[in-house]
């Protein structure tokens, strides 16, 4: 068997000329080429166990056709998965490929994903911030004085040269608190991180709002100390989630619960805290509406009395890499995207 083959044999075979190849497998969206020419090419480089030499490819076209994706949370928790596989689902028929990274930094002054850029492995960045985790200072420094494609998922950067998408948490709070008070409920029970991170000042926000624009509503606040902030995704990682804020909570809704009324409704910012409560009204068979701000993807209660507000991750996922795409097309042309929650009765969508 012939070793070493070239795109010129591939033309030989198919009977066309070497540019024609080339238009085809690099998928040139300049050239018209027919359906039958596409597939006599494709016919011959399979038969004859043609690879391209990608790195000859980069060379020339100082193009790598892969984009950085810079993630650190664990991908078995739907949100980042989703969110992951909107990425793919765009940048896939873009011809590009994804390259999951860390910011972990490695025998260097940058994290891994600016080192995939600046090494030649990724033609562009793309920043998954989720849960407040912001680029550090000099890295987006560097960024920004080289003109390094980036877009952002999940931060503000506060800097108009930067594209980025966010979810608006202020109206998915907003949105699900009027829908309970439209219910009737005058007493609300909000449980909430006592962190303060973006997208837990809108959402308290948003709650206090929906409140302030009603009459006779009756909110208490409690703030949970969550010591796992850097573990989120606890309940999808092998550690045991018999932790002790668990526990404390569980116990803190427990005397809540025991020493009220059944005229009340309680709103979780986070899935773990609607988790538990949900199942613990459930143990008590109690018709408490819950509504969660975050989307869940675990378990659903039955019945209207369980809302939620469903987070655009997969459709966040494709905004980011239209984003990018625009960006390597046009380096003026930056998105600022801000989706907004859909409220959710009783069936989530998971």
């Amino acid at each position: 068997m012939k070793t070493g083959i070239t795109s010129k044999d591939v033309a030989e075979l198919a009977k066309v000329s070497q540019a024609t190849v080339s238009y085809v497998l690099n998928n040139n969206p300049k050239q018209s080429i027919s359906e039958e020419t596409k597939q006599k090419i494709l016919n011959a480089a399979k038969e004859l166990n043609y690879i391209p030499n990608i790195a000859a490819r980069t060379l020339k076209n100082n193009k790598t056709s892969c984009i950085s994706v810079a993630i650190n949370k664990n991908l078995m928790t739907p949100r980042y998965s989703e969110l992951v596989e909107g990425i793919r689902s765009i940048l896939e028929d873009a011809n590009y490929n994804i390259m999951l990274c860390s910011n972990k930094k490695h025998l260097s002054i940058f994290p891994n994903y600016l080192n995939s850029y600046l090494q030649q492995r990724a033609d562009a960045i793309i920043y998954i911030g989720a849960d407040g985790l912001s680029i550090e200072p000099e890295s987006m420094d560097y960024i920004i004085k080289n003109q390094i494609p980036l877009v952002v998922f999940g931060y503000d950067t506060q800097n108009d040269i930067i594209p980025d998408v966010n979810i608006d948490y202020f109206y998915g709070a907003y949105d699900g608190t009027n829908h309970l008070i439209n219910k009737g409920y005058k007493n609300l029970i909000y449980f909430r991180p006592n962190i303060n991170i973006n997208q837990e000042t809108q959402r308290e926000e948003g709650v206090h709002t929906a409140c302030k624009e009603s009459t006779d509503i009756n909110l208490t606040i409690h703030n949970i100390n969550f010591p796992y902030f850097n573990e989120i995704d606890l309940l999808f990682s092998k550690k045991n989630n018999k932790s002790i804020w668990r526990t404390e909570f569980y116990n803190l809704v427990n005397s809540i619960i025991d020493n009220k009324s059944t005229d009340y409704a309680i709103i979780c910012s986070w899935v773990y805290m609607t988790e538990i409560v949900s199942k613990l009204l459930l143990t008590k068979g109690l018709n408490i509406p819950v509504l969660s701000l975050a989307q869940i993807d675990l378990f659903a209660n039955s019945g209207e009395n369980f809302i939620f507000s469903h987070l655009p991750n997969y459709i966040a996922g494709q905004e980011c890499a239209k984003a990018i795409l625009k960006l390597l097309n046009n380096p003026n042309d930056i998105s600022k995207i801000l989706l907004r929650p859909k409220i959710e009765i009783n069936n989530p969508i998971l």
